[in-house]
């Protein structure tokens, strides 16, 4: 959820609708070099972590990831230095110690378990969110083939519970002009449009269908003490199954009849096997085999957070693998040891 804010450039000066291609990057094409580049490192770091041979006790530290959201790169700035912009960066080392084979063998059993499970909870953070962005990067950027259909759900956004739906419908992804579907029986609706644009030859995306959500009317009221604050989820899935892509509009707070006018874009890419190049380049075998049954995107979206743009940081300490239960992530932590 977190990336799916994080490379969300469909607002303010990213916004591309009117954007020259021939002379500037798409924001999507922005977004996958981006996501193809924190893959590339984030993968390096967790493979590194599977080499440490003495644990570690890294308290606090921290993984930010950013990128230059600011403007759109003309075509004349090469690849190379928009992934050189991108940064992964562990920094925050105030409570962390540099443990040696020499300290660990002067240590107490205790203390050495102590640094034995400070190490796995920084490892499983690493390998967890190296996970979630190859997972990310699949859905979002690696579909080759066919997007089948586009499900338009709006939910109401509530900062301390789960959102609830207020309606939903489903199209296929084809050119559509203004239309207006039906959210539910109550006489709620939403207009939207789709239009499909290419992408110049020798972009790393054949092209991007563009989604429109213009506007809502007549929704009903989910909340007990004022008017709701709708938002409108996008969610593509690909002719064959294996894709899954979500996407959202901004809120509109304490309204009825909100009016979006914003464009999400679902991406088609130009090859298959970009994610696969990515884990190689990390470790070789890290991209061989099934990567969808390692990286499922099965799981519905339930609600979304605050937006995050420019940068994050990523407490890796919160997520060890124990607090991890899925199988997909069970068969990554696995490859990740035996490559």
């Amino acid at each position: 959820e977190v990336f799916m804010h994080f490379l969300d450039l469909h607002q303010g000066k990213r916004a591309d609708s009117n954007v020259d291609l021939a002379s500037t990057f798409g924001a999507a094409e922005l977004g996958e070099i981006v996501a193809h580049e924190i893959v590339c490192r984030l993968a390096r770091l967790a493979v590194a972590c599977q080499s440490v041979k003495v644990p570690q006790k890294w308290v606090g530290s921290s993984v930010a990831l950013g990128y230059d959201s600011g403007v759109l790169p003309p075509r004349s700035a090469s690849e190379g230095a928009i992934r050189d912009a991108v940064l992964v960066n562990v920094f925050d080392w105030g409570r962390s110690e540099l443990n040696t084979v020499d300290k660990e063998r002067h240590m107490t059993p205790e203390e050495q378990q102590n640094r034995k499970k400070f190490w796995g909870y920084y490892k499983g953070g690493i390998e967890h969110l190296a996970w979630v962005a190859a997972k990310t990067y699949l859905h979002r950027f690696g579909n080759s083939d066919k997007w089948e259909k586009v499900t338009l759900t709006v939910y109401d956004f509530d900062s301390m519970t789960k959102d609830d739906s207020m309606g939903s419908f489903s199209v296929p992804l084809k050119d559509t002009d203004l239309l207006e579907g039906k959210l539910n029986d109550s006489g709620a609706t939403l207009t939207y449009s789709i239009k499909w644009r290419d992408f110049p030859a020798g972009s790393r995306l054949k092209g991007t269908w563009r989604i429109s959500i213009h506007k809502a009317e007549k929704l009903p009221n989910k909340d007990h003490v004022s008017l709701s604050d709708p938002y409108c989820m996008i969610t593509a899935l690909s002719t064959n199954g294996k894709y899954k892509l979500e996407q959202v509009t901004s809120v509109v707070p304490n309204n009825l009849n909100p009016v979006w006018e914003e464009t999400l874009d679902v991406p088609v890419a130009s090859v298959n096997n970009s994610l696969e190049t990515a884990l190689e380049h990390a470790r070789p075998g890290l991209g061989k085999g099934d990567l969808h049954s390692m990286l499922s995107n099965a799981e519905k979206q339930k609600s979304i957070s605050k937006s995050l743009t420019g940068s994050i940081s990523v407490m890796t300490r919160m997520s060890s693998s124990k607090s991890v239960s899925s199988s997909g992530f069970s068969k990554w932590t696995e490859r990740l040891q035996n490559v």
